[in-house]
């Protein structure tokens, strides 16, 4: 008899504590919904610092909300509505870690790349390049991917970025070059050549410009005038020619008539 009764007191207790839970989840699910309401009159009255506000709440305190994940794409989007890049790309890319299988993820990979590009767009090329370096290997592993609905759009920002990197390490060679810093320039322009070269033939004439320089400010006056003389034969319209003729004349303006 007194099993009977201590089992039954058991099955009450945890029958109570099962209606807590189911309470306190009730009294959640209710608080959300308000919450939810606030956000979508907030929407309405276009104030975006409460919809963030609330969606922030949301997203930190109700994260067994069947629309969870929803949230978390509607705070990201209003992040990067409001140039707040770099959190905008934090939950992107979360949750493109998050949910893999998700059918948003390729929507929340292509944002990511948005948010880390914008960020690209406050950096002059004289300071660090990190972003662009981020952004471009974001955009590589898109596109190694199936995706295909932004292809088009991620290609082009991955060739900006690349674009930005190259003239960075430019800005660097020459700033080398002003200081005096010889050995470091040469280092550079190895680098540009090993990184950027392959993929971009059409960076041969500046490089060989680069290299021109290089010797200029060397006193190799022998290689100068011979890479000068390859310039005037391979790329002889280009202004990286005309520009490394300057750099010897009156002997670019002899080699010149020599091989016209």
């Amino acid at each position: 008899m007194k099993k009977l009764q201590n089992l039954a007191a058991c099955s009450l207790l945890i029958l109570t504590l099962t209606g807590c839970k189911t309470h306190d989840i009730k009294k959640k699910d209710s608080v959300a919904e308000v919450i939810i309401e606030k956000k979508q009159t907030a929407l309405a009255n276009k104030r975006n610092d409460l919809v963030i506000e609330y969606l922030e709440e949301l997203v930190a305190r109700h994260q067994n909300h069947p629309d969870n994940q929803q949230h978390k794409l509607e705070l990201a989007q209003m992040y990067l509505e409001t140039e707040q890049f770099e959190p905008a790309f934090d939950l992107y890319n979360n949750y493109v870690l998050l949910y893999p299988n998700d059918e948003k993820v390729e929507h929340a990979q292509y944002h990511a790349i948005l948010a880390a590009f914008y960020q690209t767009l406050k950096i002059s090329k004289q300071c660090d390049s990190s972003d662009a370096q981020r952004t471009r290997d974001l955009c590589k592993a898109y596109l190694d991917g199936e995706q295909s609905t932004y292809r088009d759009d991620v290609r082009n920002i991955y060739r900006t970025c690349e674009s930005r990197l190259i003239d960075k390490e430019i800005y660097v060679f020459n700033t080398n070059l002003r200081y005096k810093k010889y050995q470091s320039a040469q280092k550079c322009l190895e680098d540009l050549k090993t990184k950027y070269l392959v993929q971009h033939p059409d960076l041969e004439p500046q490089m060989m410009y680069l290299d021109c320089k290089l010797a200029h400010y060397t006193q190799q006056t022998d290689h100068k005038s011979s890479v000068v003389g390859e310039l005037l034969e391979k790329f002889p319209d280009s202004v990286y020619t005309q520009m490394a003729e300057g750099l010897t004349a009156p002997e670019g303006n002899f080699l010149r008539r020599l091989l016209s």
